[in-house]
């Protein structure tokens, strides 16, 4: 009698190639880290006026009024009503607040907010751009 060969003539292999989920992987990375840099914001849009004399500073407080009317603190918005009891416990004597308002803003808002700040004895200074 003859002995029939049942062993299968191919052998599957057990290995796994990984090359084409790391290409996968690193091509997925790649486009998460360049996305992510043009999403990066620096802070609130606010068209700013130019100065000639205009010096670098680095205030504790911002405080910024949009052209719409809206404010915002350290870049948390806040209502009108609120903005003197939000300001006070940031304000201590010769604290620097920084105020950033649209250059298209009346006058009359961005005064009364550097008076807020000085009644709490803080540095004023108002955000412009170089011309």
């Amino acid at each position: 009698m003859q002995k029939l060969n049942l062993r299968p003539r191919c052998q599957v292999s057990a290995d796994f190639n990984l090359s084409a989920m790391t290409d996968i992987v690193f091509i997925l990375l790649v486009f998460f880290l360049v996305t992510s840099a043009m999403e990066a914001t620096e802070g609130l849009s606010v068209d700013l006026p130019t100065s000639a004399h205009a010096q670098p500073l680095e205030p504790t407080v911002k405080v910024t009024l949009t052209a719409e009317g809206t404010y915002f603190v350290n870049e948390q918005a806040v209502p009108w009503e609120r903005l003197e009891s939000t300001l006070q416990p940031l304000l201590a004597p010769g604290t620097g607040v920084l105020i950033q308002a649209d250059q298209h803003l009346a006058l009359g808002p961005v005064v009364q907010v550097a008076n807020m700040a000085a009644a709490q004895q803080a540095a004023v200074s108002l955000a412009t751009l170089p011309e």
